[in-house]
């Protein structure tokens, strides 16, 4: 991963944690299995997902953003991160975006951002435009309309590349991060597509307050939505493989067939 040595700005993969205590952690997977054996599971891919990152140590700083529980709760996993940084109160959208700031922009022009479903600004709402790369072929084809050239970025904060995962997704390894952090050479923004309509990844280059607005969460129209604010901001987009986030019992059934490393639960 040459690309990534030579960067002066250290490339950040952030992971997003939450603390697994029963009844708070995966519900959906909760009510097949208990409570109790679904926060058992989801400790066991915390470290799991920790632990696949290592590879890219020291060449990339690895940064645990946690939720749920204060830091001495995740000692188990303390030394497999460089930093750790509680997550702000809000949705999926205020929380990514403050993770980007926190790991790519300057401390001191750090401040809380909104993550307001509808834009207030007139200057916001631009015209949808074209992603530089080719939409995977799971999606729509969308109307091309003339590119809106994206923001200007201050000299110093051209080029920061952060790459945020979380631990839903058991597939992320370090050759596919260094495929994420070498796409960011060469476009503003990566993405890693989940069957279900959402993404497992997400990275920029550059620091973009306004990357995570106008986003439905936790629906089978997040990743559209993502893609279409990037084409807003005139973002180039590359994509990474298709993965599978685990959310049910039937997608941890999948998973364990497809990788044959773990045995398939019954449900209680």
């Amino acid at each position: 991963m040459s690309s990534v040595s030579a960067c002066p700005f250290v490339p950040t993969l952030g992971v997003f944690l939450k603390y697994p205590e029963p009844g708070k952690v995966k519900t959906r997977l909760a009510s097949a299995i208990g409570p109790e054996s679904a926060a058992r599971l989801y400790r066991d891919w915390i470290g799991q997902v920790l632990h696949q990152v290592q590879p890219l140590r020291p060449r990339v700083r690895v940064v645990a953003l946690y939720d749920g529980a204060p830091l001495d709760a995740f000692a188990p996993w303390r030394a497999l991160a460089e930093q750790w940084h509680p997550q702000v109160a809000g949705d999926l959208g205020t929380r990514l975006m403050a993770a980007f700031e926190t790991l790519q922009h300057p401390t001191e022009h750090r401040h809380h951002w909104a993550s307001p479903t509808h834009a207030k600004d007139p200057a916001e709402r631009v015209p949808l435009a074209p992603s530089s790369s080719a939409l995977p072929s799971s999606l729509p084809p969308r109307t091309e309309v003339p590119l809106t050239p994206a923001a200007a970025v201050p000299s110093d904060l051209q080029h920061r590349p952060v790459c945020v995962i979380g631990t839903d997704c058991l597939e992320i390894d370090a050759p596919l991060l260094e495929r994420a952090f070498d796409l960011l050479q060469s476009h503003d923004v990566v993405v890693g597509p989940t069957t279900d309509g959402g993404y497992y990844l997400i990275g920029s280059a550059t620091f973009r307050p306004l990357l995570f607005r106008h986003i439905r969460w936790s629906s089978p129209w997040t990743l559209t939505d993502q893609l279409q604010q990037c084409q807003r901001l005139g973002c180039s987009v590359a994509f990474l493989p298709l993965r599978s986030d685990i959310d049910t019992l039937d997608d941890w059934h999948a998973y364990c067939q497809r990788t044959t490393c773990c045995k398939p639960l019954s449900s209680s």
